[in-house]
């Protein structure tokens, strides 16, 4: 895939000889038309195809928060959502003849910050969760003004909600309010993290899994 800086003919889309041109957040990018006479995939190339669907299909709710927890890891056509993409395929499927993925293994946030210590969650109301930590401030580059980052995941209805402006580090816990009420018996996965935020620019810690509740 190849990204078109400028065109004297201005925007271009659709296709050209052997090439597509087509557009995506705001870049115009170009690739080879595939060749309908290409060799039909192997086993293992088939079983990689649809490792990788069950991967990005599971991740898409997660889309704009990856986008916004991985923003460091930009490059070109290259969001945060494929580096929580390419992290998944590593190290979150279980394989096997049907293959899934391993929610304890999912990063929603990655970076060099130190992370939570500690870190359980309990479940309060219906749509109330607390997230409690041991705090760590002065733990490497940890300090006490480090913002909670909390997400929470529905596995029953695929959705996905975040809390960005969280309770500081040294607080020690974060209570949080979903905005849907869970049924009896339903659990959420949850996770948390911390981030700095200097000069606009965000550097979080790894995030960690607080497990099904």
């Amino acid at each position: 895939m190849g990204k078109l800086e400028s065109s004297v003919l201005g925007k271009i889309k659709g296709k050209i000889g052997n090439l597509i041109f087509y557009e995506r957040d705001g870049q115009t990018l170009v690739r080879k038309k595939s060749d309908p006479e290409k060799r039909e995939l192997s086993p293992l190339q088939k079983y990689h195809q649809q490792v990788f669907k069950i991967a990005a299909s599971f991740l898409k709710p997660f889309k704009g928060e990856l986008n916004f927890t991985m923003a460091a890891f930009e490059n070109g056509g290259k969001k945060g959502f494929h580096q929580g993409l390419s992290w998944l395929l590593r190290n979150g499927i279980l394989h096997g003849e049907f293959p899934r993925v391993i929610p304890e293994k999912i990063m929603v946030s990655m970076g060099t910050l130190p992370g939570p210590e500690a870190p359980i969650a309990e479940r309060m109301d219906r749509d109330e969760f607390r997230v409690s930590w041991q705090p760590n401030a002065w733990e490497g580059s940890a300090r006490e003004g480090d913002i909670a980052y909390v997400l929470i995941y529905d596995p029953i209805r695929l959705r996905v909600t975040a809390f960005r402006k969280g309770a500081y580090r040294k607080s020690g816990s974060e209570v949080v309010k979903i905005p849907w009420l869970m049924d009896s018996g339903e659990e959420a996965w949850i996770y948390l993290a911390f981030y700095q935020e200097k000069k606009g620019e965000l550097n979080f810690s790894n995030s960690s899994c607080l497990g099904k509740v």
